[in-house]
């Protein structure tokens, strides 16, 4: 195979930026991937490739171009503001936000429940003609304010936040459509006087707007599509227990659209007509696909546990039924996330497994490997002595087949006695055991080192295993700790375990598990917590 060649042009920022905030890689690229925007200590630079040059743009943050690249829109304070990149001509989007009233802005509860982008704040969107912004105006004066105490500060200042508690009100949330002469036309709400959440806004490729709406218990969800101010339910879906975050519909040329749901107990796909007619499942069986890569007019690509449920790898499937000329498009097992080219002729893949840090490869329509980057893991890393790392399932006492993973120490000797580190998170459909690299693998190699095994067991609900596993509410804690219980019963049965020598730690859901888990049995004999929730009613309406 003759060697690859790659150029790269670096761009340097200028003195006035803040090279720590580009190098933490805040940056936002135009859809040519030739220029730039990134955020120095107050302002926003443009960067152009061809000159290296920067430009400022303006004071804001959140920035975001237009799918021509004419534009950049970014938010000032609670409202919109675009700057025309030719003429350097500034626009007002929106006015009349305050501390109170945001547009375009997400408040923190929208941003961390609602949205799922932590410390991601952006709440407007282009359309596609780059002619319009949609956008979210948040009203959260009616709202409950925490306060809390910034002590990174001399003198400490205190933090005001709008934060609704278990039973308090919702933020208000309206939609707006606004031109670029800053003219907002708002869309009718479908749900006048209840109390709904807003999750997600868009556009389908001929301009039309798409918004989801959620009913505070997040029982149904309904994806509408806007014709004027008006607008009809495109996709509604329902659940007994709630329905999981889902993306917007992915349209094909034609007008028909692929859709994810849950509804046969898995995240399947779904092909339906222009008008939102189901013509047929694409997917189907005991597992999930997680992602959709893209689609043409024959197929759809898309990541999927269908190999194995720690695992994640890419399919292309047909779209003449179900489960139609299915293929696995990556060999290696772990997991794989791959970015395809327009065309789906070739692919980047970047894959890990537990023992390997990612790796770059570029394959071509089939999944074969044309090229591997070469790795930049270091020689030092290269000598360290390697833990080794057993998956296994271990079934709970009404037979459910809980995934795990222990990281043994280097040499282990199955004849000698190991103290045990149980870390847990255990939350709805967020497993923790995967062959995957992860940021916490050399924590394990860490402790490995010291001669501590790690042990991970994914209760049922964690389990990423479908909504029977997870679909629970209103009696978080009990299930959970049974099923680690049951983990912990498999782990006796080890003769190098020793178990007057087991602490559990989690963080998050994992602290309210742990601290569960300590409260409510004598299993353990440490407990590190971090970050729980102890009282559920002070915690967020959203979640909670």
């Amino acid at each position: 195979m003759a060697p690859i060649e790659v150029r790269v042009r670096l761009v340097m920022a200028q003195d006035q930026l803040d090279q720590k905030e580009a190098a933490a890689g805040g940056l936002t690229w135009n859809t040519n991937r030739d220029a730039f925007v990134v955020k120095g200590t107050r302002d926003l630079y443009l960067l152009e490739l061809a000159s290296g040059k920067a430009r400022r743009l303006g004071a804001g943050d959140t920035p975001s171009f237009s799918p021509d690249g004419a534009w950049v829109a970014y938010l000032d304070g609670s409202d919109i503001r675009a700057v025309e990149l030719a003429t350097g001509k500034e626009a007002a989007i929106t006015s009349g936000g305050d501390a109170t009233h945001l547009n375009g802005r997400l408040d923190w509860v929208y941003q961390e429940e609602v949205f799922n982008q932590r410390g991601n704040f952006k709440g407007y969107w282009w359309s596609p003609d780059s002619r319009r912004i949609a956008y979210l105006s948040l009203d959260e004066s009616h709202v409950p304010v925490f306060s809390i105490m910034d002590d990174r500060t001399q003198p400490q200042k205190r933090v005001d936040t709008h934060y609704p508690k278990a039973g308090d009100p919702l933020p208000t949330a309206r939609v707006g459509l606004a031109t670029l002469d800053g003219q907002t036309t708002w869309m009718e709400d479908p749900f006048p006087g209840q109390d709904t959440l807003v999750p997600q806004v868009g556009f389908d490729p001929s301009g039309r707007l798409l918004v989801h709406f959620t009913d505070r218990i997040q029982s149904w969800l309904e994806c509408r599509v806007f014709e004027g101010t008006a607008s009809r339910p495109l996709v509604v879906e329902r659940s007994r227990a709630w329905v999981e975050h889902l993306p917007l519909p992915h349209f094909l040329k034609d007008g028909r659209f692929l859709w994810k749901s849950a509804r046969s107990g898995f995240q399947h796909l779904y092909l339906y007509d222009a008008q939102g007619r189901l013509l047929s499942a694409v997917t189907q069986g005991a597992w999930d696909v997680h992602r959709i890569l893209g689609a043409d007019a024959s197929n759809v690509y898309f990541e999927a546990t269908l190999r194995n449920a720690v695992g994640l790898d890419v399919y292309r499937a047909g779209l003449g039924g179900v489960n139609d000329r299915m293929r696995l498009l990556t060999e290696a097992p772990g997991s794989h996330s791959v970015s395809f080219n327009a065309t789906f002729t070739a692919a980047v893949d970047r894959w890990s497994d537990v023992e390997t840090p990612p790796q770059d490869l570029f394959l071509d329509a089939e999944g074969v490997v044309l090229h591997k980057v070469e790795s930049q893991t270091s020689s030092a890393f290269k000598a360290l002595p390697k833990a080794r790392v057993v998956f296994q399932q271990v079934k709970t006492r009404d037979g459910f087949p809980m995934e795990t993973m222990l990281v043994l120490p280097p040499g282990f000797d199955p004849t000698k006695k190991y103290p045990v580190f149980h870390y847990v998170y255990g939350g709805p459909n967020a497993p923790l055991v995967k062959n995957a690299y992860s940021r916490t693998s050399l924590w394990y190699q860490f402790l490995a080192q010291q001669g501590i095994v790690t042990w991970i067991c994914d209760n049922r609900s964690a389990s990423g295993k479908g909504t029977a596993a997870f679909g629970a509410w209103r009696n978080l804690g009990a299930q959970e700790l049974q099923d680690q219980l049951d983990g912990l019963a498999w782990l006796k049965t080890q003769p190098w375990a020793d178990l007057d020598r087991v602490a559990l730690h989690g963080y998050s859901y994992g602290g309210f598990l742990a601290a569960y888990a300590l409260t409510h049995s004598k299993a353990w004999k440490l407990g590190i917590i971090g970050a729980p929730v102890t009282d559920w009613r002070l915690y967020d309406c959203v979640y909670t």
